[in-house]
């Protein structure tokens, strides 16, 4: 816990602490007085600039600097203004489906700004359909999940709606509880979301996958 006091700013303290300065004291010097820290000091001198002269360092850089606004080029980034044809050609590319990653890429933009601007513009990006996952129509004699359901030769790469274990339903990733298994059923380029479709079953204790999807993990891990 700080031993620093709470100091409040009035006529009398301000005058002693431009006293203080005018004398030669540092901003060190003057937090030791107050018993306060140096940037409650930095603090005081830049709103109280008229009794405070300016003092800078041997290489003339000021000894007290103005703190950064939170609000920088980081915001500017992230909001950009758009212009009609970037607009045009961002909800084609979303209504295509395309990821957040892939429409960010085509712009020169990272995907977190992608999902800025669609997110305060949900009359130009409409929400997406989910297509229900459909369970395989085969049924095993065992309960026990196995990797027998796991086609060999998927049609298309990271389409992980094939790994599905049979005569099971998906749960949404936001009815999770920490017993169950996190396995994303979707296309990998799909935008993730707290609807996003997951194994459900019961995963292994201090694993995040069932034992399923598990085993398949790392048996794509070994090849």
């Amino acid at each position: 816990m700080s031993t620093q006091n709470r100091i409040k700013w009035d006529e009398r303290t301000i005058n002693t602490a431009s006293s203080l300065w005018d004398s030669g004291k540092t901003v060190s010097d003057l937090a030791r007085h107050f018993d306060v820290s140096r940037s409650t000091i930095s603090g005081m001198i830049l709103r109280n600039r008229a009794k405070f002269k300016a003092r800078n360092d041997e290489s003339g850089k000021p000894l007290v600097k103005r703190p950064r606004s939170s609000s920088g080029g980081a915001n500017k980034s992230r909001n950009p203004k758009w212009s009609e044809t970037q607009y045009e050609l961002a909800v084609k590319l979303w209504d295509e489906g395309r990821s957040l990653r892939y429409i960010g890429a085509e712009m020169g933009l990272n995907a977190s700004t992608v999902h800025f601007i669609a997110s305060r513009n949900p009359d130009r990006f409409r929400p997406r359909q989910r297509t229900r996952i459909a369970a395989p129509t085969t049924v095993r004699a065992s309960r026990e999940p196995v990797l027998g359901f796991i086609e060999t030769q998927a049609s298309e790469r990271y389409d992980f709606t094939r790994y599905q274990i049979a005569n099971t339903e998906p749960v949404a990733y936001w009815k999770l509880s920490g017993c169950q298994c996190h396995f994303p059923l979707e296309r990998f380029e799909a935008v993730s979301g707290p609807e996003t479709p997951c194994c459900g079953q019961r995963n292994i204790e201090g694993q995040s996958y069932c034992n399923t999807h598990w085993k398949l993990m790392h048996e794509v891990y070994a090849r």
